[in-house]
């Protein structure tokens, strides 16, 4: 399940890194690329862990395949680079087992160091260059400040500060549960951070809007 994961990270979050236009292929070669990449790897819990140069010759490597096509880095031409990485990391594992083997606890996977150290690289740089990009940094900072701001003030409404208006935040199949366990501040917040749980994408930034802002929406439309 981890090497899995492993390919799933490392191939599918580079093919979408490359169409978004995150990854230029002519910034592979450069030293500041190579370098940042290596970084990455170091600050990583990686047990297998490339030196500089073999961070060099993998990325070298992923540009020649993705220059094969004359009309790089073209989706469909991307999409065959991930297909060889997704085949060459499915087919160089193979399977151990133990002396005497009785459970499916008894075996493991077996991968290759060098077929570990490209797979290594090929996170780090969707790591570096794609999810600490600013923009998509800016994207999750932005997330975590509503999901913030949404907990504070619901949390704010189930306390009795908040007196005659106390629960009116929530849906009114809500209330009465809230109601119940009024005098646990615990179990409160935990009923609040289920509830903000609950919501969509959608519903989320639309309680957001209601919420905090001056056009947000009518008082008729659902949440």
């Amino acid at each position: 399940m981890d090497w899995s994961d492993d390919v799933a990270f490392a191939v599918h979050d580079l093919e979408d890194g490359l169409i978004a236009g995150f990854l230029q292929p002519l910034q592979f070669a450069e030293d500041y690329f190579a370098e940042a990449v290596h970084r990455n790897i170091n600050r990583a819990p990686v047990i297998t862990k490339p030196n500089l140069e073999e961070v060099r010759e993998i990325l070298k490597e992923l540009t020649q395949r993705l220059r094969a096509s004359a009309a790089w880095p073209s989706k469909g031409n991307i999409r065959e680079v991930c297909k060889h990485y997704i085949n060459r990391f499915v087919t160089a594992a193979s399977l151990k087992e133990a002396s005497d083997p009785k459970t499916v606890f008894d075996f493991a996977v077996d991968v290759p160091d060098n077929v570990r150290k490209e797979s290594a690289v090929l996170k780090a740089i969707c790591f570096e260059f794609v999810i600490l990009d600013e923009r998509s940094t800016t994207f999750a900072f932005k997330g975590k400040e509503i999901v913030r701001r949404l907990f504070e003030a619901l949390k704010a409404n189930t306390m009795e500060g908040a007196g005659r208006y106390r629960f009116t935040l929530f849906p009114r199949d809500m209330r009465d549960f809230l109601d119940g366990i009024q005098d646990n501040e615990s179990a409160l917040a935990r009923a609040v951070c289920d509830y903000v749980a609950s919501l969509t994408d959608g519903q989320a930034l639309h309680l957001y809007r209601r919420l905090f802002e001056p056009l947000g929406g009518s008082p008729f439309e659902p949440i």
